[in-house]
């Protein structure tokens, strides 16, 4: 009962919210990205495959500028901007997940 209320609740909230324009993209847990802020949303599978992203995450991980917001098998990759510097956030949310939550907000920048 309790499951399906809060799926009726959820559903309420969804359309109430639906001319709303989305700000932040939540990655998992904890980690929120402001939208204007991403540079890029990767899936793990396909772009770990290349050498040069492998030592891009590598050289970053040993700098401190990558968050891991849980410690599930990530699933994607955010790389995003936060003030000068360049992150990095590896989210167990799928990358097609996260880039869906970006088009249904409307933005024209995610909509090419």
């Amino acid at each position: 009962r309790f499951q399906t209320y809060r799926r009726k609740r959820n559903r309420q909230r969804t359309q109430e919210i639906k001319g709303l324009i989305l700000i932040f993209l939540h990655l998992g847990k904890d980690c929120i990205v402001k939208q204007q802020d991403i540079i890029g949303i990767f899936d793990m599978d396909n772009s770990t495959v290349s050498m040069i992203t492998r030592k891009f995450l590598s050289e970053n991980q040993k700098k401190g500028k990558v968050e891991i917001v849980n410690y599930e098998i990530p699933k994607s990759f955010v790389i995003y901007r936060e003030g000068e510097d360049v992150n990095i956030c590896f989210s167990p949310i799928s990358s097609s997940a996260l880039y869906g939550r970006l088009s249904a907000s409307g933005s024209k920048k995610y909509n090419q």
